[in-house]
């Protein structure tokens, strides 16, 4: 909702409440909440996509199979 606002924001040609926004937050506290959870969303996204590799590999597997 927050990135929505700021785009709206943007959009309409105020730049200044955007960035009257980012005043209040400390961003160096932040950095290694981001960095951990930007690694977290790698992860996921290499499992899903090892999992979607062998589902095909079986699907392959399983259509030899109907074929004998």
């Amino acid at each position: 909702e927050a990135r929505a606002l700021l785009g709206w924001l943007s959009t309409r040609g105020n730049y200044a409440a955007p960035l009257q926004v980012f005043r209040g937050i400390d961003i160096q506290s932040l950095i290694p909440k981001m960095t951990k959870s930007i690694a977290d969303r790698v992860q996921r996204q290499k499992a899903r996509f090892k999992s979607q590799k062998v589902q095909k590999k079986y699907n392959v597997y399983a259509f030899c199979e109907s074929l004998a």
